[in-house]
C-alpha cells in the first residue's frame, strides 16, 4: 500500500514553477482576496483574463489604408525606439531631423522595459515621439497584442487603450473615468462600470506606484491628433471617482497625477506637439525612428513579398537615392512603395512586355500609388467601362487639387489632422468626394501646367499674390512663405508642388533644390557647388537649407570648412550635419555644443561613413564630448585617418578614453593625432603613443 502511494506521488509530480509563473500565481493569490469585502463580485483576475482574451481577439488582426485586413504579426517589423532627454524634442521639419538621425543613437529599449529607467526604477509617465507615420500606433498595437498574450513576466493588470481620434468625437461632454473607458474602449464592455470604479477608487487612495493593489496603464496614442485644448495651468481636485467630469478635464487630471496618481500613462505624440506637454509631468521619453537599420528594411519587404529576390532588389533601388533611403525609414512609406511595387508587377502581367521602372523621387512615387488606388475602385466594381474609367480619373483629379488647397491651407494654420468644417472650406463633398477612392490622382505633364496654374492660384490670395501672375511668380511666392517658417513643415508640400509643375527655375531660393531633386533634374549638384562657392551672405534658413541639400546630394563634398561660408555663428552650426556626406570637416573654433558634437559622432560611426579628416580644435570638446567621440572611434563603420584636437579642454582622463578607441577597433587606421595645448601629462602621452603606435599595426 506505501508502495503503490509513492508510485502514485512519482506519476502525478508536477514540474517546478518558473519564477514568471510563481509571480503570477502570488499576484492572482492577492487579487483573489482585494474583492472579499465587495460581494457579487468575480475574482479580478477573471476579469483581468476577460480582457486580455477580448483584446487579443480585436489586436490579432490590422488594416493597412484602403485594403483589407491582415494578421498583424505577418505585417508588424520591430521598431527602432530609444531613450531620449526632454531636451531632444526640436521644432524642425521632422523629416529634415530624420536625415540627421541614425542607428547608434540612445539607447534601444524593449517594450516590457517601456516603463523602467536605466537603474530598473518604474517610472509613472512616458513620452513617446516620433514623425508621422514611423510607427507609434503600430507600436502600441504591438503592445497591447503582447500584453494580451502575456507575454511581458511583470505586465499590468489592466492596459485601457485610448485613441484622441476617438477622443475628440467626445470633446466637452462629461462622463466619469469608467464611463469614459467604457464608451472607448469596446473589449471593456464585459467589466461592470461598479468593478472599474472599484479598481479606480484603490488607485486613487493608493499614492505612489509602489502602494498600489492594482497595476493599471493609460494609453494616449496620437496626442497630436485632439482637435481640443488641454490647459495644464487649470487646477483640478479630484476627491470622488465618481463623479463626472469633461473628457479635457478627466486627461489633464490623469496626465498630472491628480487623478489616479498610482496608474501609468503612456502618451505618444509627434514632436511639434509633444512641446506642449510640460516637463515637470514627463518622468522619461523615447523616441520611435522606424525602420532605421537596413535590416528592418529588408524584413519587411520579405514579409511584404514571398518572392525574397524581389525584396532584395527594391531594398537596392531605395540605395540609391537618399530621399527615398530616408523616407523608408517611415513604415507607412515602406508600404507605400511596397503597394506600388505590385501594382507594377501587376500591370506587368497583365501588359505582357511592359518593364518595371521603379520611381526614384517623391512626386512619381505618390502619382504610381494614388492612381493605384483610384483604379483600386474600378477593380472593386466589374460594372465600370473604359469611359467610366476616365471619368473617375479626371474626378480624382479635381478631388486632388481640393484637397492640395486644403493641405496647403491647414499646413500654414499648423494643424495636421482635418475635420468636414475644414473639408467643406475647400469644396469637398465629405460623402462624395471622398467616396471616389480612399486617395485620389491626376498626373500632371507639361501640357497641364496652365490647368495646374489656374487652379492652383488661389492658394497665396492673402499674401497679396496676385491672379494675373505666371505660375514661376506664384511658385516664388509659396518658397517665400515657406522660408518664414523655422519649423519647415511646408517644404515637403512646395516639393511635391514643384515637382508637379515640371518647370524648373533656379533662380528661386536655395530651398529650390528639393523641388529640381522630385524634378531628377540633373543640374542640381553643378547648382549646390555653385551656392557653396558664393560669397554671397547666407541667412540661418538657407544654412539649415544648404545643409539639407548636402545632406540629400549624391555627390560626397571633398571639404566641409565652416569659417569659409559668410554667415553668422548660429548659421555655421546650421551646417554641421552636412559633415555625414563630407569627407573632410574643418570645424575649428565654431563653439560647438554638445548637440553638434553628437551629429559629428554620427556621422563617424553611420554606414557608410565618408569622413577622412575631422578637425574639432579650439571647441570645448571636454571629457563629455570626447566620449562621444571615442565611442564613434571603435565603429567598425569608422574610417578616420586624421584627428585635431588641438586646445578642446582635454583632461588626463582622455587619454585612457582615446587610447581605449585606437586599440579595440582593428578597422580604424588613423595615422595623424594632434591633442596639443590640452591639460595632458607625460604618463598620459605615453600611453596614446603606444596605442598609437599599435593602431598602424
Amino acid at each position: 500500500m506505501y508502495t503503490v502511494a509513492l508510485v502514485a506521488l512519482y506519476w502525478n509530480k508536477k514540474p517546478p514553477l518558473t519564477r514568471e509563473e510563481k509571480a503570477r500565481r502570488d499576484r492572482a493569490a492577492k487579487l483573489r482576496g482585494l474583492l472579499e469585502r465587495t460581494p457579487g463580485f468575480r475574482h479580478i483576475t477573471d476579469y483581468e483574463e476577460q480582457l486580455q482574451d477580448n483584446m487579443n481577439n480585436s489586436y490579432r488582426s490590422v488594416k493597412l489604408g484602403t485594403q483589407r485586413e491582415v494578421m498583424f504579426e505577418n505585417v508588424f517589423t520591430l521598431l527602432y525606439n530609444i531613450d531620449i532627454n526632454v531636451t531632444d524634442i526640436h521644432s524642425h521639419h521632422e523629416v529634415r531631423l530624420m536625415e540627421m538621425k541614425k542607428a547608434g543613437q540612445g539607447t534601444e529599449i524593449q517594450l516590457g522595459q517601456m516603463f523602467k529607467d536605466i537603474s530598473g526604477l518604474i517610472k509613472r509617465t512616458v513620452l513617446t515621439v516620433g514623425c508621422a507615420g514611423i510607427g507609434k500606433t503600430f507600436l502600441v498595437h504591438k503592445f497591447v497584442s503582447d500584453w494580451a498574450k502575456k507575454c511581458f513576466p511583470q505586465d499590468p493588470h489592466f492596459v485601457f487603450p485610448l485613441k484622441f481620434r476617438q477622443l475628440n468625437l467626445l470633446k466637452g461632454q462629461n462622463f466619469t473615468l469608467a464611463q469614459l473607458i467604457q464608451r472607448c474602449i469596446a473589449e471593456t464592455k464585459s467589466i461592470e462600470e461598479d468593478i472599474l470604479n472599484h479598481i479606480f477608487n484603490e488607485l486613487q487612495t493608493a499614492g505612489d506606484y509602489s502602494n498600489s493593489p492594482f497595476k493599471v496603464m493609460f494609453v494616449m496614442d496620437g496626442y497630436d491628433e485632439k482637435n481640443f485644448e488641454l490647459d495644464f495651468n487649470t487646477n483640478c481636485s479630484f476627491t470622488n471617482i465618481s463623479n463626472s467630469y469633461p473628457v479635457e478635464v478627466l486627461l489633464i487630471s490623469l496626465i498630472k497625477g491628480e487623478l489616479l496618481p498610482s496608474a501609468r500613462i503612456w502618451i505618444t505624440s509627434r514632436p511639434a506637439a509633444a512641446n506642449h506637454i510640460p516637463e515637470e509631468f514627463v518622468d522619461k521619453m523615447t523616441e520611435v525612428r522606424g525602420f532605421i537599420r537596413d535590416d528592418q528594411k529588408k524584413e519587411f519587404f520579405e514579409k511584404t513579398f514571398s518572392d525574397e529576390n524581389q525584396a532584395s532588389s527594391i531594398l537596392s533601388h531605395i540605395k540609391t537615392s537618399k530621399t527615398l533611403l530616408t523616407m523608408c525609414e517611415i513604415p507607412v512609406f515602406c508600404w507605400i512603395l511596397a503597394t506600388v511595387v505590385k501594382d507594377m508587377v501587376y500591370m506587368v502581367h497583365k501588359y505582357m512586355g511592359t518593364t518595371i521602372r521603379l520611381p526614384k523621387t517623391l512626386v512619381e512615387l505618390f502619382c504610381y500609388f494614388l492612381r493605384g488606388e483610384t483604379l483600386r475602385v474600378k477593380m472593386k466594381d466589374p460594372a465600370l467601362g473604359e469611359e467610366d474609367e476616365e471619368k473617375l480619373l479626371k474626378d480624382a483629379g479635381e478631388v486632388l487639387l481640393k484637397l492640395s488647397r486644403l493641405a496647403f491651407d491647414q499646413l500654414v494654420k499648423g494643424n495636421i489632422i482635418f475635420y468636414e468644417e475644414a473639408l467643406k472650406a475647400c469644396g469637398l463633398d465629405v460623402n462624395k468626394d471622398l467616396l471616389i477612392s480612399g486617395f485620389c490622382t491626376m498626373f500632371f505633364k507639361e501640357d497641364d501646367v496652365f490647368f495646374l496654374q489656374t487652379v492652383l492660384k488661389t492658394f497665396l490670395g492673402d499674401d497679396g499674390y496676385n491672379s494675373d501672375s505666371s505660375l514661376p511668380d506664384f511658385l516664388e511666392a509659396a518658397m517665400k512663405k515657406t522660408l518664414k517658417s523655422e519649423s519647415g513643415h511646408l517644404d515637403l508640400f512646395i516639393g511635391f508642388l514643384h515637382g508637379l509643375s515640371l518647370q524648373s527655375n533656379q533662380s528661386l531660393c536655395i530651398n529650390i533644390f528639393h523641388c529640381l531633386i522630385e524634378m531628377n533634374d540633373p543640374s542640381v549638384s553643378q547648382g549646390i557647388q555653385q551656392y557653396l562657392e558664393s560669397k554671397k551672405e547666407l541667412s540661418v534658413p538657407q544654412c539649415s537649407a544648404l545643409a539639407s541639400m548636402l545632406l540629400m546630394s549624391e555627390e560626397v563634398l571633398e571639404e566641409l570648412d565652416l569659417k569659409k561660408y559668410n554667415t553668422s555663428q548660429e548659421g555655421r552650426l546650421r551646417l554641421v550635419p552636412a559633415v555625414r556626406n563630407c569627407t573632410t570637416a574643418r570645424l575649428a573654433d565654431c563653439n560647438l555644443r554638445e548637440e553638434h558634437i553628437e551629429v559629428v559622432a554620427s556621422a563617424l560611426g553611420s554606414n557608410p561613413s565618408h569622413l577622412r579628416e575631422l578637425d574639432l580644435s579650439g571647441n570645448g570638446l571636454k571629457d563629455s564630448g570626447l566620449d562621444l567621440i571615442c565611442a564613434a572611434l571603435k565603429s567598425p563603420n569608422c574610417c578616420l585617418e586624421i584627428l585635431r584636437l588641438e586646445n578642446c579642454f582635454l583632461t588626463e582622463r582622455c587619454c585612457e578614453v582615446l587610447a581605449s578607441a585606437l586599440t579595440s577597433n582593428p578597422s580604424l587606421h588613423l595615422r595623424e593625432l594632434d591633442v596639443s595645448l590640452n591639460m595632458l601629462n607625460e604618463s598620459g602621452m605615453k600611453m596614446l603613443l603606444s596605442a598609437g603606435l599599435e593602431n598602424l599595426k
